[in-house]
């Protein structure tokens, strides 16, 4: 585990990792195991990984205890505030629960869904719109828009544990909405052909993508003096400050704000507040919205910046954003430890030890090539076409 990629992922705005597998390919018999996180930017990083036998429990805590032995890591990954995203994996469960009791665990929604067979025509985008719910109305309306398209795809993802899947019945992390694995899938795919190659060829080519990507993040937007946070957050801000034109904010006393839609009219909105900080404290603004946005990615909602607007301080929104996504912290965070890389020396290879061979089982059959048959779907008002009756003839 290289020292540069366990600082960025131990002091990234987003507390969140994901903890998967990957067989290896070719005559190579194993299983890859990683721990993947997202930066500021929102790019994937390769923190840890193992090279294992097969994926249990067992390899899992390997990989944890060895990753652990940082006590950056060990804080980033035993911690409450620390959001573990896996695949339904029992292995990798039971090692969480073993190394790291503090840290909250979450399924990835698409491997549940997939193991529910929830497919799009049975409501998969309310699937998602439920796990994201901030609050507990949120998520019931979710689910009740899941309903009327598919009521046993409702009874399926209803009969799973909440706390293991939806945002509002967790702990409520800093996880910018993540509901999924996708950064470890992401990075399964990108390790795809160093998957097929030796191992030492595999350990030095995940090595040198980790500082790669740990020196194309040092070097973004070097020459670039206008800009001051990532392009990540930079998009996410522009994006709520044209949203929040449509938006109007009234008081409702206490420091709360009631915003609502102008666009659509509606009666329901979201409650907001901002303190802002004295001159004389350096400390950040205290922000809340119940939209949940603020507290998920620690970045300013449309509905804050409304707000601002309404409070006549839109020149200081900017203080709104954490610090952590500013670009000289970015890269002085990546650029602080480089990745060094492994000799041809300090390789060594144990010819006693042997990987596990695959034996073909007596009496199996070889698999045949099976043909997908596609069936096209007639439009409306098309009739079937009809075949033509054979007759025969006799001699």
């Amino acid at each position: 585990m290289p020292g540069g990629a366990a600082k960025v992922a131990a002091r990234s705005s987003n507390k969140a990792f994901c903890l998967d597998g990957a067989h290896l390919r070719g005559s190579w018999n194993g299983v890859i195991l990683t721990i993947t996180t997202t930066d500021a930017n929102n790019n994937i990083n390769l923190c840890a990984f193992a090279v294992v036998r097969e994926e249990n429990a067992k390899s899992y805590e390997y990989l944890l205890g060895k990753a652990m032995g940082s006590k950056r890591m060990k804080k980033f990954l035993n911690a409450t505030t620390t959001t573990c995203f896996t695949d339904n994996d029992k292995g990798a469960d039971a090692a969480m629960n073993k190394l790291a009791p503090l840290t909250e665990v979450r399924h990835c929604l698409e491997h549940i869904l997939r193991s529910c067979r929830i497919w799009v025509k049975h409501g998969k985008t309310h699937a998602y719109e439920a796990a994201k719910s901030s609050t507990e109305p949120e998520f019931l309306a979710c689910m009740e828009c899941l309903h009327d398209i598919s009521p046993t795809a409702h009874d399926k993802l209803d009969a799973i544990p909440h706390e293991r899947w939806a945002y509002y019945a967790g702990r409520q992390n800093v996880c910018w909405l993540q509901v999924n694995s996708n950064p470890a899938e992401s990075m399964n795919k990108t390790l795809l052909e160093l998957r097929g190659k030796p191992i030492f060829d595999l350990v030095h080519g995940c090595i040198m993508l980790i500082a790669k990507r740990l020196f194309d993040a040092s070097e973004l937007k070097k020459d670039d003096q206008s800009q001051v946070h990532t392009p990540f957050a930079t998009a996410h801000f522009d994006e709520a400050s044209r949203t929040s034109r449509k938006h109007n904010a009234s008081p409702l006393g206490g420091g709360k704000w009631f915003v609502t839609d102008t666009k659509t009219g509606a009666t329901h909105g979201h409650k907001a507040s901002i303190k802002w900080a004295s001159s004389q404290s350096r400390g950040p603004p205290e922000m809340d919205c119940t939209c949940g946005v603020p507290k998920k990615m620690q970045l300013p909602c449309s509905h804050l910046l409304a707000v601002a607007k309404a409070q006549k301080k839109t020149k200081r929104t900017l203080s709104l954003i954490n610090k952590n996504f500013e670009m000289k912290a970015y890269r002085d965070l990546a650029s602080a430890h480089p990745v060094d890389l492994p000799a041809s020396s300090s390789l060594e290879k144990d010819s006693s030890k042997k990987g596990p061979k695959m034996v073909k089982r007596p009496g199996a059959k070889s698999p045949t090539p099976t043909r997908r048959i596609l069936k096209r779907v007639r439009s409306k008002g098309e009739e079937p076409a009809r075949r033509k009756k054979r007759t025969r003839t006799r001699k």
